[in-house]
């Protein structure tokens, strides 16, 4: 399993957690620039740079979209989000800025997840980023990527 094989999904939940600002934009503007219309909750980062169709709104209240994004689902327990992610109108990303690795299993969220990308900053020269296939809200299959910095 490896990073880009997330980019070629089409319908699938996945939680980015850990704040990894620079995954989510790279992911955005892959799927963006790959013609795919993207909606989003008002971003906690700037989303400039991307060629294609990405809209700042309330993504629960709209359908069509080919990515839907959800910023801090854990954090601000977001019930509502669960029908929507059972439907899997397309790919969902849920961006979390606090780290949430193997301890998924403790949150009512992950038995809609299908991938779960957490990052960490290990050390000052070091990232870490787990990232994993979750079935029945269980962790099937992971993998360490790390990268010095």
């Amino acid at each position: 399993m490896k990073l880009t094989d997330l980019l070629n999904v089409e319908r699938a939940n996945i939680l980015m957690s850990g704040n990894p600002l620079r995954l989510a934009r790279a992911f955005l503007a892959a799927w963006s620039n790959g013609g795919r219309r993207i909606i989003m909750e008002e971003p906690p980062f700037p989303v400039g740079g991307f060629d294609g169709d990405v809209f700042i709104g309330d993504p629960l209240s709209v359908r069509g979209f080919d990515v839907y994004v959800f910023f801090n689902p854990i954090s601000r327990r977001r019930e509502e989000l669960y029908p929507l992610l059972e439907e899997r109108p397309g790919v969902v990303l849920l961006y979390e800025e606090r780290y949430v690795g193997a301890s998924i299993s403790r949150y009512r969220i992950r038995k809609f997840l299908d991938y779960i990308v957490a990052y960490r900053r290990e050390t000052v020269e070091m990232e870490t980023v787990l990232l994993g296939r979750l079935r029945d809200g269980k962790i099937e299959e992971s993998k360490v990527l790390v990268r010095r910095v």
